[in-house]
């Protein structure tokens, strides 16, 4: 069992339940101080017993437990006190100067550009008060704002503003996303309210690393192939992937091979791998076996720095750091405990990984394939090499799927079913590019580039961009809008881990395990899709520049927008469709707000709406409102309360355009009528009828 072969899994499992104890509950620092302390001085004293005795095994076990359950909880504490140390417990308010350091490349985005920095110090009045604070940097698009780099000091005029929660429900928690890295404010500031003050600051390898992957993207830049090959080379061989059109980020997406344009264990595993059989022959020399080591390990961190140190790439290369280490000191090491031991101290140093998903599916992903491969490939062994390295990738990518899949539904809400088809073709392509590509850029820096290998590169690269997009042309293999919760994705996880143990190794109680979860899966999403058909609901969104009102009923609804929102798949989906997902709609009625287009209604701005629940109506304003109770939205500004109603509605919103003098009158109407009335501010609205 892995719980007795394989003793990282023990601490694995004490550490992150003590840094989910830390994060979910109000533990005291001190009490956990005295359980470190204690069980650090039993584990260290039993080490010098005799472990063949039952006994001492099991107090020696327990107390290993416990002394990581102990760290789990304090690494928590230290790590959120010293974020603690830069959040702000008075920001400073209204408009003042900042000094500002950029901590990492700035990134070009739609209108600005977006860059972490530093708080150094912020003017109060006459003084400068010093201070140290993570935050978001945003600067209008200006050819100085491109000019920055790592390392600037910049003079900023602006306001500076706490993160917000999300407006919408099931929207993308950003703050959330960012509070993770330690980052709890951003400032805004245009092309007139900054300056460059300085530049050289900074850790010396950090900039010398971003200098060298500039240098590199400018060499890739010269190549004589076509932009979208260079685009794709960048993210393929450096990580950089700001350049690369929606369209065929959405292509490899849909195939389920995103994997392939983000720097991360595959590619850092292909480099691993090349320079592990490139230098075979350290290890027929006295002391090889360390040389190697060394070599190893020092490239795959030289590989980490041009691709810019991004959180992906360090765990990567961690990850193959232990096993580099563990086959290079301890041949007989066991796979399990070297990736484990690689996660334990990855926690140790930031716990937050924990709840990132990149770190979630990155072990999700390599531990299923280190699981479950090796039962897949036994299932047949073919004789023909060919047919033995399909079959071999086959199961690779079967397994990281099958690992991985729960926690692309409950963070990504798809499900691309032709994921065997693109790695069949993608995971043999990225890896002869890997190789090519590596060569391709050396010689090029060299200046000894020959014109054969770059065209035989992009003529790799070019098969690979058009593979993906015709897998992504078969639309409907990919499985989207889902929506699971924590519940059903840990659930969904204990059918995987116990259905998939009892089949290589047998157990009533496994069976019996999963089963009882399948069933209670079935009954739970019964019940919940039960509930869903019973819901009415109204929810005004808050969408930035857009109106958009959504009305459900059962699974069916009514989407009220602009049309330029209704044609802005992207905006939809960040603010919107998550929560359509999550109610299970799936009948929907567009309606345009401004106006009208081939096969959407439109209505005016004076038009009152009402809602009961099963029917939709457009009123004029003039015309008194029917039968029984509903919901109201009036969203024009002049729109005036109606003189007689036979019944009053259970709410009336009001659009935050309203005049004051018509805000009045509704007020007056509302305490005449006894009528609960809202009036829409930035946040969104949801209320059940």
């Amino acid at each position: 069992m892995i719980w007795q072969r394989y003793p990282v899994f023990r601490i694995f499992l004490s550490q992150c339940t003590g840094i989910l104890l830390a994060n979910f509950f109000n533990l005291s620092f001190l009490p956990f101080t005295f359980l470190f302390a204690i069980s650090l001085i039993v584990v260290l004293s039993f080490g010098f017993l005799d472990q063949s005795k039952t006994v001492y095994r099991y107090i020696y076990s327990s107390f290993l437990i416990l002394l990581f359950l102990a760290t789990g909880v304090l690494s928590t504490h230290l790590y959120s006190g010293k974020v603690f140390r830069k959040h702000l417990n008075n920001p400073p308010s209204g408009s003042r100067f900042f000094l500002l350091q950029i901590t990492d490349q700035p990134k070009e985005k739609e209108r600005s550009f977006g860059m972490p920095a530093k708080l150094l110090a912020y003017q109060n009045e006459d003084s400068l008060i010093k201070k140290d604070a993570d935050m978001m940097l945003y600067l209008q698009k200006s050819k100085g704002a491109k000019k920055l780099s790592y390392g600037n000091r910049l003079w900023v005029r602006s306001e500076i503003n706490e993160l917000l929660p999300p407006k919408n429900p099931y929207e993308f928690d950003y703050r959330n996303y960012l509070n993770l890295k330690s980052v709890y404010y951003q400032v805004y500031a245009d092309s007139t309210s900054w300056e460059k003050a300085n530049e050289n600051h900074g850790y010396w390898l950090v900039k010398r690393s971003i200098e060298l992957r500039l240098n590199l993207l400018e060499e890739i830049q010269e190549w004589d192939i076509s932009e979208q090959e260079k685009t794709v080379t960048k993210a393929l061989l450096l990580g950089y992937r700001s350049d690369i059109d929606d369209d065929l980020l959405k292509a490899y997406s849909a195939a389920g091979a995103m994997h392939v344009l983000a720097v991360s264990g595959l590619h850092v595993g292909i480099v691993y791998l090349v320079f592990s059989y490139l230098l075979f022959f350290l290890k027929k020399i006295k002391r090889g076996n360390i040389i190697r080591t060394l070599i190893l390990v020092l490239l795959l961190w030289g590989y980490a720095l041009i691709t810019g140190l991004s959180p992906s790439v360090v765990r990567a290369a961690t990850m193959f750091t232990f096993v580099a280490v563990g086959t290079g000191f301890r041949r007989t090491t066991s796979i399990y405990n070297t990736l484990l031991a690689s996660a334990v101290f990855l926690l140790l140093i930031k716990p937050t990984y924990l709840f990132e998903v990149g770190f979630q599916l990155s072990y999700a992903a390599v531990f299923g394939i280190v699981w479950m491969q090796p039962h897949f490939e036994r299932l047949w062994r073919p004789r023909n090499w060919l047919v033995r390295q399909i079959w071999a990738i086959t199961t690779v990518s079967l397994a990281a799927q099958i690992a991985t899949f729960p926690l692309g539904l409950y963070y990504f809400h798809q499900f691309p079913s032709l994921f065997l088809v693109s790695n069949l073709i993608v995971i043999p392509l990225v890896t002869v590019l890997m190789y090519s590509g590596l060569l391709t850029l050396a010689l090029s820096v060299t200046g000894i580039l020959p014109i054969w290998l770059l065209k035989t590169y992009a003529s790799i690269l070019w098969l690979m961009n058009s593979s993906v997009k015709a897998v992504e042309s078969f639309g409907f293999f990919l499985i989207d809008s889902i929506h699971i919760n924590r519940l059903e994705l840990v659930v969904i996880y204990l059918i995987i881990l116990t259905s998939f143990s009892w089949l290589i190794a047998g157990k009533a109680w496994k069976l019996f395990t999963a089963l009882t979860a399948v069933v209670f899966i079935v009954g739970y999403q019964i019940l919940e899709n039960d509930r869903l058909l019973q819901q009415q609901m109204i929810t005004v969104y808050s969408v930035p520049k857009y109106r958009a009102i959504g009305m459900y009923w059962g699974n069916e609804g009514v989407f009220l927008a602009d049309s330029a929102l209704l044609a802005d798949e992207d905006a939809l989906t960040f603010h919107t469709k998550h929560h359509w997902w999550a109610l299970n709609i799936k009948h929907f009625y567009l309606l345009n707000i401004n106006d009208n287009h081939k096969g959407q209604q439109s209505f005016k701005e004076n038009d009152l709406i009402w809602f009961t629940g099963n029917n939709l109506r457009l009123y004029r304003s003039e015309i008194t409102a029917p039968r029984k109770k509903e919901i109201w939205l009036v969203y024009h500004k002049y729109s005036q309360p109606p003189k007689e109603i036979p019944e009053v509605p259970e709410l009336v919103i009001l659009g935050n355009q309203i005049k004051y003098k018509t805000l009045d009158r509704w007020v007056s109407w509302s305490e005449e009528n006894s009528v609960k009335i809202h009036l829409l501010d930035s946040g969104a609205l949801s209320v059940n009828l």
